[in-house]
């Protein structure tokens, strides 16, 4: 989903603006062209999975009982991979809580029962022309959306700690295990993590790449035998899980700026 950052700040009473809303029902393998609004658009995915697709190429994927944003004027074009009842909410938002949000974002599966209901029913409402039915559904449509984002907001740090979690899980195997590691691949394939997402998220949360945390953990034993054993450089290579003496070297050199026998005479004098 597009990320929000900050917690949203809405400095001024100025209300969110029902415009309309209305019922879409797209059938398995329907296409939605390249379209854009003037308005903002929150749809509801009741039953149906699928695909949206920005312009500048930017896809996201959503599921049933998703929501989904979209700024004004971004164009987007869709593709459904099953039968669905999509519920269109057409908003006008003061121009402060504008400016925060991304262009496009999609929730978890909505499991808030009162936001749903309250997006079905502004699908299924004709514009009043009354002043206070009107300001009624202006108050329904903020509820509406500032739900929405509370709501998309508590999903993304629940899946902020989660990764966070794994990462620190996939740390502490490198730490305990770095001997026998091949590659960086077994950390992931160990803790059947996904390895494309551990490399990008990995960096993030712990502040190094996973083989620069693999070679940290072997450089840091490297450093206790070199300073408390006769060992010989051959020896704790292999022992910290280096290929040969010659990488090991070069590593240590790189991470120290001392080499491995340099490193020993200046701790053991």
């Amino acid at each position: 989903m597009g990320h929000m950052g900050n917690t949203i700040q809405q400095s001024t009473p100025t209300p969110i603006t029902y415009i309309t809303g209305w019922v879409v029902r797209p059938q398995r393998g329907d296409y939605c062209p390249l379209h854009k609004h003037v308005s903002w658009e929150l749809v509801f995915h009741q039953h149906g999975s699928g695909r949206t697709t920005l312009a500048d190429g930017r896809v996201f994927n959503y599921e049933p009982k998703s929501m989904v944003l979209y700024g004004a004027q971004v164009e987007h074009e869709q593709h459904s991979y099953r039968n669905d009842a999509n519920h269109c909410v057409h908003l006008q938002l003061p121009e402060t809580l504008a400016l925060q949000l991304p262009d496009c974002m999609v929730s978890p599966p909505i499991r808030d029962s009162d936001l749903i209901s309250n997006v079905i029913s502004l699908c299924h409402t004709r514009l009043p022309k009354s002043g206070l039915a009107k300001q009624a559904l202006d108050h329904q449509a903020s509820f509406v959306l500032l739900r929405y984002l509370q709501y998309a907001q508590q999903e993304e740090r629940k899946t902020d700690s989660s990764i966070q979690q794994q990462t620190q899980r996939a740390r502490h195997y490198i730490q305990e295990n770095f001997r026998r590691i091949e590659s960086v691949r077994d950390v992931a394939r160990h803790l059947k993590m996904g390895y494309d997402n551990l490399r990008k998220q990995f960096p993030h949360y712990q502040g190094m790449s996973l083989n620069q945390c693999l070679t940290q953990a072997r450089i840091q034993r490297a450093e206790q035998l070199l300073e408390h054993s006769t060992l010989t450089c051959a020896e704790i290579a292999q022992m910290t899980g280096f290929a040969n003496e010659r990488y090991f070297n070069t590593c240590f050199k790189n991470n120290t700026g001392k080499t491995p026998g340099q490193y020993r005479k200046q701790v053991q004098s």
